[in-house]
């Protein structure tokens, strides 16, 4: 005979792509440390270094200090500037510090005032510098035919490689000596090439930063040794520090989700037996995971609902999985259509076609 059912997942974990942006725990740690040791207590403690996704996260980190007795001094979050990260426009290959070939100029590259992120040839020498990407220089660029094209032209970088990408194929790229040499042949005066980075573009734990809150006049690099960042709790700005410097630490836990899946279902199954149980989680978590929600743990509760009297004639059962996600001030709602086919045994849950 026929049942409503429902049943209650209990599901906890780090979750995929369907999930809601993890919840963060914030910790103040009033010791002041270099940034390295910070990074390092904070990875050993609790998850890394504070990362600032929105002015959401911001809000709550400011207003987690608050009270203490060192509310309005600084504290190293997550964020820093990679010197080594560097990249090619052509084909955006990254470029790898140390191991791929560089004609760098003896101090450089230097990030003056913290805004040379573009590099050229210089004229004199056809050793690379780093410049602000918004000087003039006239651009080297490459065609399909792996040529080497100079123009005379001054621009700036951006428009540099635009002009390239619409005359030619890129901004030139430089992987030995032997190329080097070519476009320094070429050149009347110092001209781009299409290495380029992105600054403060990374958190310590590897995630990209989608949102920077620097005090005005910031960052400056005072230096050319400021490659680290700290919040100003009383104008909850960020500030570029001698990562060396020492500050108080704001560290982040990452806090598991857990969401409640209800499930109504009609079958013959006897959804109370510990077997049947068993096999619905199993094929359940294999679907979520194939879904892209992993890293999951499920457990399940049996509720008899009322009798159905009738098949009613169903060729499939419908599975209404209700996620509810409290998360800061809202909850979402995500719904999951699972068809499969009657539960009979021996085959209890057929869930290949979801």
């Amino acid at each position: 005979m026929w049942k409503n059912i429902l049943l209650f997942l209990s599901l906890s974990g780090l979750v995929g792509h369907h999930a809601s942006p993890i919840t963060k725990l914030y910790h103040h740690v009033d010791q002041k440390m270099s940034w390295p040791d910070a990074q390092r207590y904070c990875r050993e403690q609790f998850h890394d270094l504070a990362t600032i996704d929105n002015l959401e996260d911001l809000e709550r980190l400011q207003a987690s200090r608050k009270g203490s007795d060192y509310d309005i001094d600084s504290a190293w979050i997550g964020l820093y500037d990679d010197r080594t990260r560097w990249q090619w426009s052509y084909g955006n290959q990254d470029y790898k510090t140390g191991q791929d070939y560089d004609n760098w100029a003896g101090n450089e590259p230097n990030n003056l005032d913290a805004e040379q992120n573009c590099t050229v040839i210089m004229q004199k020498t056809g050793e690379w510098s780093d410049r602000s990407c918004s000087n003039l220089a006239g651009p080297v660029c490459i065609n399909a035919a792996g040529n080497y094209i100079y123009v005379q032209e001054e621009m700036t970088w951006y428009k540099a490689r635009k002009y390239c990408v619409s005359h030619h194929t890129e901004l030139a790229i430089v992987r030995d000596a032997t190329e080097n040499s070519k476009i320094y042949a070429l050149m009347k005066r110092t001209a781009w090439i299409g290495l380029h980075r992105n600054p403060w573009s990374h958190w310590s734990d590897g995630s990209r930063t989608t949102y920077l809150n620097w005090e005005t006049g910031q960052p400056i690099n005072l230096g050319g040794k400021q490659n680290c960042a700290a919040m100003n709790f009383r104008t909850a700005g960020y500030r570029d520090k001698n990562c060396q410097d020492l500050y108080y630490v704001a560290c982040q836990e990452l806090q598991k989700q857990r969401s409640t899946f209800r499930i109504k279902i009609s079958t013959e199954a006897d959804m109370t037996n510990p077997e049947v149980q068993r096999q619905f989680v199993e094929q359940l978590s294999a679907k979520m995971a194939k879904e892209g929600v992993a890293g999951v743990q499920l457990h399940l509760v049996v509720k008899d609902g009322q009798d159905q009297q009738t098949e009613m004639a169903l060729s499939a059962a419908v599975f209404t999985v209700e996620l509810l996600r409290e998360q800061a001030r809202a909850q979402r709602l995500l719904l999951f259509r699972l068809w499969g086919q009657k539960f009979r045994a021996p085959k209890l849950f057929s869930l290949a076609d979801l």
